[in-house]
């Protein structure tokens, strides 16, 4: 093997080592005492998120690793019962301490859905989320780019 292919082919090799070797992203289940403690905040209370003149969505999370989400996206219709949805499903924590991810796993999907809820150092943090907290969400890239979510944990199933 010629000597510059030689000094090519080892960072190669070892780069596809790394990759073969690499531990896989499991999900932490519901159950685990990490998760437990991370989405404590949630239980009883509603996570509810806001996009100003698009959707409302409410979220109820429960320690045995189900979840509801009901919400209505109301951009042409000023009925909201016409848009209305309600989502159930399971949830684990997926990611490593620093950057988690909620992973919601509607009924009727294949995969879960895993996002930061949403990137924000207090989900990973210690003390967990808290009812009265405010926290927002600015889309770069997807559907709603160039908009901003809005969420606040209330205090009970609202």
């Amino acid at each position: 093997m010629p000597k510059r292919l030689a000094a090519l082919a080892a960072p190669i090799v070892l780069g596809l080592a790394a990759v073969s070797f690499a531990a896989p992203v499991s999900a932490m289940p519901a159950s685990d005492p990490i998760a437990q403690k991370l989405m404590q905040g949630y239980y009883g209370n509603t996570r509810i998120c806001r996009e100003d003149h698009w959707f409302e969505c409410h979220m109820w999370l429960y320690p045995d690793g189900t979840y509801i989400l009901f919400g209505f996206n109301a951009p042409e219709n000023p009925d909201a019962r016409h848009n209305f949805h309600v989502f159930r499903g399971t949830w684990t924590i997926e990611g490593t301490a620093g950057a988690y991810k909620l992973c919601r796993k509607q009924e009727d999907l294949a995969k879960p859905l895993c996002l930061p809820e949403p990137e924000r150092p207090d989900m990973t943090g210690e003390d967990g989320q808290h009812v009265g907290d405010i926290f927002w969400k600015y889309h770069e890239n997807d559907s709603l780019t160039g908009t901003t979510e809005h969420y606040i944990m209330a205090k009970g199933h609202v």
